[in-house]
C-alpha cells in the first residue's frame, strides 16, 4: 500500500554548498517518490538512485560528496557527473535547492551551453487555446481529436490504394516547393504549438518558443520544462505525442489535396504529395528512439524514466534504469527501425 504521508526534511547545515530549502517534503508512493516544495506545492518525481542523495541534500553537501555517494552505490554507471547535474538542475528549476556561498566554481552546474534564440512567449496563446478546449465537454473534445487523426489516417489509407499514390522518389522528381513551404510555415509552428497547448492542458508551464541548434542543424523548440513535475505518466506522454499527431494530420492534409485534385499532374496534386511526403518524413524522424525526440520522450514518459533512452542505448544498459524498462525501450527501438525499413521496402518496390 502506498505511503502518502509527508516527511519533513531536516534543516540544512549552516553553510552548505548544496542543500534543500527548509520545508521541502518527501511523498513516498508505491512506485515513485515525489519531492514537494513548501512555497508553491510544486512537485518533482525522483528516481531510486536520486533517493540515495536525499539525506545528504537534507543535511547539506558539496557536489563531490554527492558524486562520491552516487558512484559508491552505482559503480558501473558512466557519466555520473552529467546525470547528477541533471538532477540538481531539476531541483533548482523546481525551486527546492539552495546553493550556499561556500560553493566553488567546481561545484556549480556544468551543463553544456545550448545555442538557442528565443523568439516569442507562446504561453498566453497556448493557455487561450487550452481554455477553449477545456470549455468543451471532454467526450466531445476527444471525439474531435479522434476525428482529426482518424480522418488523416483515412485519407492516407485511401491514397495508398489509389493509382495516384506517390512513389518515394516523387519527392525529388515531382517536387513542389509549395508543399514544403506549407509544412515549414504552417506544419512546423503547429507542431511546436501543439506541445505548448498540451502542456497547458495538463497544468504544466510553457515558456518561449524559438530556434535551437541541434548540433549543426537549427530547429524549432518550445520551453516545456515543467512537464517532469506532472505525476501522471499519461499526461506527460500527451505533451511529446502532440507533435507527431500534428505531423500525421499534416500528412493527411497532403493526401486529401492529392485525392481532391482534378488533375493528377497539376500543381495542387504535386504540392499535396510533397506536403504528405515531407510530413511523413518528419513523422518518422520525430518518433525515432535513437536521439532526444518526441518518440524517445513518449516512451520515457510511459516507462516513468527520463534516463531510459540513454540506458537502453548503452551496450550493457545502466543500473540507473530497470532492466525491464531497458528491454522495452530496446524492443521499441528495434520495432521502429524494422517498421520503417519494411514500409520503405514495400512502398519502393
Amino acid at each position: 500500500m502506498a505511503d502518502i504521508a509527508f516527511t519533513d526534511m531536516a534543516e540544512p547545515a549552516a553553510a552548505p554548498c548544496l542543500a534543500f530549502k527548509p520545508g521541502v517534503a518527501k511523498v513516498k508512493r508505491k512506485n515513485t517518490t515525489v519531492l514537494v516544495s513548501p512555497e508553491d506545492g510544486r512537485s518533482l518525481r525522483i528516481s531510486k538512485p536520486a533517493e540515495a542523495l536525499i539525506p545528504l541534500l537534507a543535511a547539506g553537501a558539496d557536489k563531490p560528496r554527492l558524486r562520491e555517494a552516487l558512484a559508491d552505490r552505482y559503480p558501473t554507471t558512466p557519466r555520473i557527473t552529467r546525470q547528477l547535474d541533471r538532477f540538481l538542475t531539476q531541483l533548482r528549476d523546481a525551486g527546492m535547492l539552495e546553493t550556499g556561498t561556500a560553493a566553488s566554481a567546481a561545484d556549480r552546474f556544468d551543463e553544456k551551453p545550448v545555442a538557442k534564440i528565443a523568439l516569442v512567449d507562446v504561453g498566453p496563446a497556448a493557455e487561450a487555446v487550452a481554455g477553449a478546449i477545456r470549455s468543451v465537454p471532454p467526450r466531445l473534445a476527444w471525439l474531435a481529436l479522434a476525428a482529426l487523426v482518424g480522418g488523416a489516417v483515412l485519407c492516407i489509407g485511401l491514397l495508398a490504394f489509389d493509382a495516384r499514390m506517390p512513389h518515394p522518389s516523387d519527392f525529388v522528381f515531382d517536387f513542389h516547393v509549395a508543399g514544403v513551404l506549407i509544412y515549414a510555415l504552417i506544419g512546423v509552428p503547429l507542431h511546436e504549438f501543439a506541445h505548448a497547448v498540451a502542456c497547458r492542458l495538463i497544468g504544466a508551464e510553457v515558456g518561449k518558443a524559438g530556434i535551437v541548434a541541434h548540433g549543426f542543424t537549427p530547429g524549432p523548440y518550445v520551453e516545456t520544462r515543467g512537464v517532469y513535475r506532472i505525476r501522471n505518466r499519461w499526461h506527460r506522454f500527451a505533451v511529446p505525442a502532440a507533435g507527431p499527431a500534428t505531423d500525421l494530420v499534416a500528412a493527411g492534409a497532403g493526401a486529401a489535396m492529392v485525392l481532391l485534385a482534378a488533375n493528377a499532374d497539376g500543381g495542387l496534386a504535386h504540392a499535396g504529395q510533397t506536403l504528405m511526403l515531407t510530413a511523413l518524413l518528419f513523422l518518422a524522424f520525430n518518433t525515432n528512439p535513437f536521439m532526444p525526440s518526441d518518440g524517445s520522450h513518449m516512451v520515457e514518459a510511459v516507462l516513468d524514466d527520463e534516463m531510459a533512452r540513454k540506458s537502453a542505448l548503452r551496450l550493457r544498459g545502466s543500473p540507473l534504469s530497470d532492466r525491464r524498462d531497458v528491454a522495452f525501450y530496446r524492443a521499441y527501438a528495434s520495432s521502429h527501425l524494422q517498421g520503417i525499413a519494411c514500409l520503405l521496402w514495400f512502398w519502393w518496390f
